[in-house]
């Protein structure tokens, strides 16, 4: 068994056009190759690569049609990383479509990524888009075998920066394509836990075999995000602080990125329009992957980085029991 704590990295490899679609903003085409495949995800390989990182990267079924996305995902595998579902074409409102649309998603998403693994091997994580669960979407993971979700994010600033964004553009006649999700994730647990029928409540007596939760890192107590967007925002200092005492806390650190973290909204093609409606997009590419090599550098001195489900094994240890 691998020794404690551990930690796991990974990215939600969102294209361009699902940006444009949080902002109201018209779309790019789905069919053609884009430059968070071309550009960022070729930076990200490199510096896993570059620091023995082997991580977890959640696809968009969809994209997967385009060859030169094809290159990118030979690449996760070929490298060691795992691929895991973010639906097929990543629809914001997943929750609020019929169980049967649901797993459509799911579904339609596995059968393109599944020929991209090695033989033996098959897609058993997944994360929801924007963050948001139900207890039918997990019994639809349950049924179809996946070992695991994380798509909890129990973040207060994130949910009502998120709340008051969406409010401010349905007001100004731009609505959001995104869904704000169940305020009773602010009260789940920042540790792995089997849920019960509530998403964000941990079983009492749960199945040796049932689906794992492994919520999205944040700092304990403040409720503060640690995704990849605010490793680029927070002042360095307070970052290593907030970093240090979150290593400190999880016995398994969950830290979740997204692709466009790595992305140089000045020179790489396609985000002018979204420079405006996002500050991270405005910070310079070479403080991005400074601010990023830090941070995992950071991590790897008390943590070891594995992909989503190689953590699984350890989880009966990682995780307290339930309260009873």
């Amino acid at each position: 068994m691998t020794a404690l704590p551990l930690c796991s990295i990974s990215v939600d490899v969102d294209t361009l056009r699902f940006y444009h679609d949080i902002h109201g903003l018209p779309s790019p085409s789905p069919h053609q190759a884009d430059a968070i495949y071309t550009h960022a995800m070729p930076r990200i390989l490199r510096m896993f690569r570059n620091l023995g990182i082997r991580g977890t990267f959640f696809i968009i079924g969809e994209d997967a049609h385009v060859p030169a996305h094809q290159e990118i995902l030979h690449q996760i595998i070929e490298e060691g990383h795992e691929i895991a579902n973010h639906t097929y074409h990543h629809p914001y409102r997943l929750t609020a479509l019929s169980p049967a649309q649901m797993e459509e998603e799911i579904a339609q998403a596995e059968e393109i990524l599944q020929p991209f693994l090695k033989e033996g091997q098959r897609i058993v994580g997944f994360r929801s888009p924007g963050y948001n669960t139900t207890p039918e979407l997990l019994q639809i993971l349950r049924d179809r075998g996946y070992l695991y979700d994380s798509s909890v994010f129990p973040s207060s600033p994130y949910y009502l920066a998120k709340a008051s964004v969406m409010g401010i553009m349905q007001l100004l006649g731009r609505p959001s394509r995104a869904l704000l999700g169940s305020p009773k994730v602010l009260r789940a647990p920042y540790h792995p836990y089997k849920p019960a029928g509530n998403p964000y409540v941990p079983a009492k007596s749960p199945k040796e075999d049932d689906l794992w939760q492994l919520p999205i890192a944040v700092v304990p107590g403040l409720q503060l995000p640690l995704i990849g967007t605010y490793l680029i925002l927070y002042p360095e200092l307070l970052l290593k602080a907030m970093l240090q005492w979150a290593l400190k806390i999880y016995p398994f650190f969950n830290l979740e990125l997204h692709a466009i973290d790595f992305f140089d909204a000045y020179n790489d093609p396609g985000a002018s329009a979204l420079i405006p409606h996002q500050h991270d997009l405005r910070v310079s590419l070479t403080r991005k992957l400074a601010r990023m090599e830090d941070s995992f550098t950071q991590i790897q001195k008390s943590h070891i980085c594995l992909p989503l489900a190689e953590v699984l094994s350890s989880m009966p240890q990682l995780a307290p029991p339930p309260k009873s």
